[in-house]
């Protein structure tokens, strides 16, 4: 990825995290956020894999997976700063290959229902095209997870019936 620090929209800032776990003070202070953000009810949609355990560290171990194996992006209030949610994004496909992005956000609960996701993907859409080019963004929702299927469908995202499963709505978006 090229210019993957991060964007913003009108009300959120989206930045990649990776700067803020070489700074203790940073990589605690998200920890700490997160506690608020990564609840139950926030993770009930996603995967098995997104899922937090019960152990000490849990958040720290969450943060290095999600890490090791995509980009992180904290997503924060412009005004206040205050973190709102989270923005995942993993890139496949060989070099060479019109790159191929799958995406996943969650919000905390206080950020529900005031049209961040909406906000967030479009300026998703937005940065990818400027920054990166040609390529496909995938979006996965579970099938009860009827809210961000909306949110994929009002920014130009379709249903790929190839791509989805009996549990999961998969969503794609080419980018020209």
């Amino acid at each position: 990825m090229s210019d993957d620090s991060g964007f913003e929209t009108e009300r959120l800032k989206i930045r990649r995290c990776s700067a803020s776990f070489e700074d203790r003070n940073q990589r605690l202070q998200l920890i700490k956020d997160l506690s608020g953000v990564l609840t139950a009810n926030v993770l009930r949609h996603l995967p098995e894999p997104l899922q937090l355990c019960d152990e000490e560290g849990a958040i720290a171990n969450w943060i290095a997976a999600r890490e090791a194996e995509s980009h992180l992006y904290s997503v924060r209030d412009q005004r206040s700063d205050i973190l709102l949610g989270l923005l995942i994004l993993a890139q496949f496909g060989r070099q060479g290959d019109p790159r191929t992005v799958h995406l996943g956000y969650l919000f905390a609960e206080t950020a529900w229902s005031k049209g961040y996701a909406s906000e967030l993907l479009k300026g998703l859409v937005q940065w990818q095209g400027d920054h990166f080019g040609r390529g496909l963004l995938l979006g996965g929702v579970e099938k009860s997870n009827a809210a961000s299927a909306r949110v994929l469908i009002k920014n130009g995202f379709v249903r790929d019936a190839t791509l989805s499963t009996g549990e999961t709505d998969m969503f794609s978006l080419v980018l020209s």
